[in-house]
């Protein structure tokens, strides 16, 4: 098996028509990514399809919304930057419906990571090969030389090039993110700048967070990955680059879409009914005005949050098993996220980065300098002479969960130890989010992770919560579990689904260590 290369991900779920043979229609419970995922691929194989979606904008956690400056200038905030890496297959087919030559996306060549004594580490140089990719790391790291290699433990760190899939999990998941890198050894500096900061952009903790995991993204993002560290974005609002078109396309195919409406519980028909439909999804308004209704539906595909998936289970009595439900209650969201964007009435540095990854620097993760990334901002810093930018904190700690104005304001003195030069800049406008919707993966709890089918024949589950059968994480995973939530409805009724690519789905030491 080639590593250098994507692969074509063998079919869990087979059909031989190419269109639903007999009229369907499908509940999608969720419209952000694992939602859409599941309704492009069913409504392009003659399902209908009514996708349920709380907020009042599609996406998600990569969706956007409206708001308007103090100036008066409109524009669309979201939570926070989007990376659309090279190795997003099934994201990037996804988005090739609303163009083929993906010329929505623009290319990234570096993310330094960067630290407020000036320690800088940068990926532009490291080659695309595994293996070559980690002697390409360590050759020009300013912080992780060869001879720490000799004090580092070998055994513990290998497994980073020996995933093996549910194996891995079987032996890692008992132990925590930080755990495994405080056996690993690391230099302090190394492991702040190189490895803390990437496993901080998973939105969990190290000290909570399942170090197997952890080694499923070291092998998805680094050491399994053909594609190399580079990273593509989009200079326009998310609202506008990928859901105003796609929300065409998908009405186009007749997907109906319910905005500002939670389905509030599942009601599965024993018996069926007059129509023949096996399922009621109740439905409540989340705005103003509207009131409490019911659909039918041949299917369904569970695609909300941690948070909605809980609670539209607990409200649906009887539904599944008794271990399942339990397993659906175990769901937890990790600690919250914060985004902090501010408009300044002058710009830093020339040579700032566009976007970076921060280590030692409190709460602060990465800063985006907006004006120099996406053309509303860049337009509005022409027209000012001001700047964008926008701060993360990827894991809220603890003890600042209850005080969102401390975490707002931790984040902008890190930023001027960061970058001193905005202590001289006026602010013009601020926005700060604070939400706590990402999932957990907490150490021990892989065997009760949501599959993507449940003990019910026609309600699937689709979401980046779920495990899948190929490495994977965050905006990619969401996408390939809704393919595979799609074709596994798709299968039932003989009809072939979306075929799916992955990284090489094992370590090149997987063998070896075996």
């Amino acid at each position: 098996m080639s590593i250098t290369s994507s692969h074509k991900v063998p079919p869990q779920y087979h059909g031989v028509l190419r269109s639903v043979p007999s009229p369907r229609h499908v509940v999608v419970v969720g419209g952000g990514l694992a939602g859409a995922a599941a309704a492009t691929v069913l409504a392009e194989r003659g399902a209908t399809c009514t996708v349920v979606e709380p907020l009042d904008y599609l996406g998600g956690r990569a969706g956007a919304w409206t708001d308007t400056l103090s100036d008066g200038t409109e524009f669309h905030q979201d939570r926070g930057f989007h990376a659309f890496f090279r190795q997003y297959y099934n994201l990037r087919n996804w988005l090739r419906r609303i163009d083929p030559s993906l010329g929505l996306l623009n290319e990234l060549p570096d993310y330094p990571v960067i630290a407020p004594d000036g320690t800088t580490e940068t990926f532009a140089y490291v080659p695309t090969d595994p293996i070559l990719n980690f002697v390409g790391l360590i050759n020009g790291s300013t912080t992780f030389k060869w001879r720490h290699l000799l004090r580092a433990n070998i055994k513990v760190g290998l497994s980073m090039v020996a995933y093996q899939g549910e194996p891995t999990f079987a032996k890692w998941d008992q132990m925590t993110a930080k755990e495994y890198l405080d056996k690993v050894h690391l230099p302090r500096k190394a492991r702040a700048m190189l490895f803390d900061v990437f496993a901080h952009s998973f939105f969990n903790p190290e000290e909570e967070m399942s170090a197997a995991e952890m080694i499923q993204y070291f092998h998805f993002y680094f050491m399994g990955n053909p594609e190399g560290l580079a990273f593509d974005m989009l200079d326009q609002p998310l609202s506008e680059g990928i859901w105003a078109p796609f929300e065409t396309y998908l009405a186009a195919r007749g997907v109906d879409f319910a905005m500002n409406t939670a389905v509030t519980s599942l009601e599965q028909r024993q018996d069926g009914s007059a129509t023949g439909s096996s399922w009621l999804a109740h439905l409540a308004p989340t705005g103003d005005g509207g009131r409490s209704t019911s659909i039918e539906a041949d299917a369904v595909v569970l695609a909300a949050n941690v948070h909605g998936v809980k609670d539209i289970v607990a409200a649906s009595p009887g539904l599944g098993t008794a271990a399942w439900r339990s397993d659906i209650a175990a769901l937890e969201a990790t600690s919250p996220y914060a985004v902090l964007r501010v408009w300044m009435d002058g710009d830093v540095g020339q040579d700032r980065a566009p976007f970076v990854s921060v280590a030692d620097a409190g709460i602060l993760d990465s800063v985006g300098l907006y004006h120099r990334l996406a053309e509303p901002e860049a337009l509005w810093a022409a027209k000012t002479g001001g700047s964008v930018i926008e701060m993360h904190a990827y894991a809220v700690p603890k003890a600042l969960e209850a005080h969102p104005d401390r975490v707002e304001a931790q984040l902008f003195e890190g930023l001027q130890g960061l970058y001193p030069e905005v202590r001289s800049l006026n602010e013009v406008d601020r926005r700060f989010h604070m939400m706590q919707d990402c999932p957990a993966f907490p150490v021990g709890q892989f065997d009760r992770r949501p599959r993507i089918e449940t003990p019910v024949d026609s309600l699937v589950m689709a979401g980046d919560y779920c495990w899948v059968p190929i490495p994977c994480g965050l905006m990619e995973r969401a996408v390939a579990s809704g393919f595979l939530a799609a074709n596994c409805l798709l299968s039932r009724w003989n009809v072939r689904g979306e075929t799916l690519w992955s990284v090489p789905p094992r370590g090149i030491f997987a063998s070896v260590l075996t």
